[in-house]
């Protein structure tokens, strides 16, 4: 969604102090300007984000603070294992009548 396009800007990321910034959502969620000045400044101290053209054509692979995994980075069997693991202790919990991993709106 174009809405979405650098919702991750400045104003933002002045907030932050010291924060570590994962972007699971697509690199055009942040700008990638703000990202630089945020970790120029120190705000922002590690940041990481789906490595892609458009990414590896930023000044955001010169940094040792970024990380640019590859978009399949994140199925490893380590990491399904991991899945089935937390899929079945929600399962059992919840039929046991105390489940894990709650999301409660406030």
């Amino acid at each position: 969604d174009e809405k979405n396009i650098g919702m991750i800007d400045s104003d933002i990321l002045q907030l932050c102090k010291g924060a570590i910034v994962i972007n699971l959502a697509g690199e055009f969620l942040v700008d990638n300007d703000a990202m630089l000045e945020a970790l120029d400044t120190g705000r922002v101290t590690g940041y990481s984000v789906e490595r892609s053209k458009t990414t590896l054509e930023t000044r955001l692979r010169e940094y040792p603070n970024v990380n640019l995994p590859p978009k399949n980075s994140w199925k490893s069997q380590e990491s399904l294992d991991n899945l089935k693991e937390i899929w079945i202790s929600n399962t059992i919990s919840s039929l046991l009548g105390e489940p894990d991993n709650i999301y409660l709106e406030e």
